[in-house]
């Protein structure tokens, strides 16, 4: 049997042992009653058929009927293997089948459209489907989440991917209930889901993860296993995925599989260093030299707290750095920042949780309870920080001595019709969410990068993707196209025709990407919690800079 499946003699002959078949439909859920007497899988001796449809359907995509037989079906190691041969289909114990097996840990079942488990993966009217990775037990990601599927259903809307095909997203959680999987058991849970999405579907590109420390881990499951499945995190902003190896094939791969729509944390940590702390909130407070770092213990925070300990330099400049856990003890860490006696505190933490865990410690320490504390953008969470149910100490360190940072908040005409669509389509506000506008961006620029990588048919993976998106960044003459369904023609046609290349603007900002790292510059904006904005609390904008 060659790599289409046709049949030779000798694959023309009755299966020898059909229980291996069997197999195969059962991962998928299909028994041997949905196609009657033809190909029944009950049939010990032969398996007789009818039609080259009831083969597929048992046996896997390549399987079709021939001489009143079925032929074996199309082999593969990965969903990738069945794009080639099939433009389509999962890899499920070694064959290519038509339907969308179930994950093996229940974590992937949120898919757009919402009835993809009932279409075929391959042929006439089958979708692309891509995926998607999100703590679902975290309040920020499911909004996260909603901005990606927003970009699937406009895609589709329109004029879909190249030829009229249909893209979808399965969605999965690599977090667990309220996002509570620590060490190896969150590794497992990632491993586990990457396998199934890069494996099993062969996604071309996962929009996520969100942390950086969950990118690292699913890229480097990718590199191990070879998948060659593109990444691209709305909101994971290590320096360390700027340099982390990310090519499958260091020596002929163009480009890496990791990419960003979120700045790095290079531009954040010298902003703050540079240009908010001892600037924010009394401008030129010469006296504060003196800097007290208190990071999450993982690629983030640490890669942040690095950047800023470098910049920080000058007369007198100093840092004392508190790495914390999961497992702190919050009370014991606020006294140990006390006994060090700084003139401003820099916390760095992936949730509003934990900053207000910290700022609760704070209040009880006479030492430090009247200074300035600086936030990052992993804190900056309404639902946490503006909580009115707070203790008055703490509300009043948040109103009155707190200062952040993050990558600048989207805005303009583009954004809020961005804003009204994600409020008609899931009843969402963007605005009270961070890296919602990112993650659109991230799920619009990889359907970019398949319209690049699928023109000349079915034989590319997530290596021809990241080809696209060094297109997305080309310079003067190339068509603009800002991100959303409104320009979706014209970046496919730009991308298929004359030099195949666009120059984008994202909702979230500009994304001028450097095709090298992966990544695109932002702004930086200086921002602090306001008890009164209108009658409500809220996040004030104080400043924004560039680097």
């Amino acid at each position: 049997m060659d790599d289409q499946g046709a049949a030779s003699p000798a694959a023309k002959s009755r299966f020898a042992a059909p229980l291996s078949a069997a197999l195969v439909v059962g991962a998928v859920g299909v028994s041997a009653g949905m196609f009657g007497s033809g190909c029944l899988l009950t049939n010990i001796n032969a398996d007789e058929c009818e039609s080259s449809a009831a083969c597929v359907v048992a046996f896997g995509l390549g399987s079709s009927c021939a001489d009143g037989y079925c032929t074996e079906a199309g082999s593969c190691s990965t969903g990738h293997d069945c794009r080639r041969l099939y433009n389509g289909g999962a890899c499920v114990e070694g064959r290519c089948v038509n339907q969308l097996p179930a994950d093996p840990i229940g974590a992937c079942t949120i898919h757009e459209p919402e009835d993809l488990a009932s279409r075929p993966l391959a042929g006439e009217g089958s979708p692309l489907i891509v995926g998607g990775m999100f703590r679902m037990g975290d309040t920020a990601d499911p909004p996260m989440s909603e901005g990606g599927r927003l970009a699937i259903l406009e895609i589709n809307d329109v004029s879909r991917l190249n030829e009229g095909r249909e893209i979808a997203m399965v969605i999965c959680d690599n977090g667990g209930t309220d996002n509570e999987l620590l060490d190896e058991a969150r590794r497992q849970q990632i491993h586990t889901v990457t396998d199934y999405l890069a494996g099993t579907l062969g996604v071309p590109f996962i929009t996520g993860p969100v942390t950086s420390s969950d990118s690292l881990t699913t890229l480097s499951h990718i590199l191990s296993n070879q998948y060659p499945t593109l990444m691209i995190s709305p909101s994971a902003t290590s320096p360390q995925l700027t340099v982390e190896p990310d090519k499958l094939d260091p020596e002929n791969d163009a480009y890496g599989l990791f990419w960003r729509t979120a700045p790095s944390d290079e531009a954040q940590g010298a902003i703050l260093a540079e240009h908010v702390v001892g600037k924010y909130p009394a401008p030129g407070d010469p006296s504060m030299t003196h800097v007290a770092v208190v990071y999450i213990d993982d690629a983030y925070g640490v890669g942040l707290a690095n950047v800023f300990s470098e910049t920080w330099t000058g007369a007198g400049h100093t840092t004392d750095l508190f790495p914390f856990t999961e497992t702190t003890d919050w009370d014991q860490l606020g006294g140990m920042v006390a006994q060090a006696a700084p003139d401003a505190v820099l916390m760095i933490a992936i949730d509003a949780a934990r900053a207000i865990f910290f700022a609760t410690a704070m209040s009880q320490q006479p030492a430090i309870s009247g200074q300035t504390l600086y936030l990052t953008d992993g804190s900056k969470d309404e639902t946490g920080l503006l909580d009115p149910n707070l203790p008055p100490e703490v509300q009043a360190i948040l109103y009155n001595q707190t200062v952040g940072t993050a990558p600048a908040a989207p805005s303009g005409t583009d954004f809020d019709f961005f804003a009204a669509a994600m409020q008609a389509e899931f009843q969402l506000d963007p605005r009270a969410f961070a890296f919602v506008a990112n993650t659109y961006d991230a799920a619009y620029v990889g359907a970019f990068g398949a319209v690049f990588a699928s023109q000349d048919g079915s034989n590319w993976d997530g290596r021809n993707v990241a080809a696209g998106l060094a297109r997305l960044h080309h310079g003067p003459g190339s068509p603009l196209v800002t991100i959303g369904k409104n320009d979706w023609a014209t970046a496919k046609a730009g991308l298929t025709t004359g030099d195949k290349a666009i120059e984008i603007t994202g909702i979230s900002g500009g994304l001028d990407f450097d095709a090298a790292l992966g990544e695109a510059p932002a702004p930086i904006e200086v921002w602090r919690p306001s008890a009164d904005c209108g009658g409500a609390p809220c996040f004030a904008e104080v400043a924004i800079i560039n680097l």
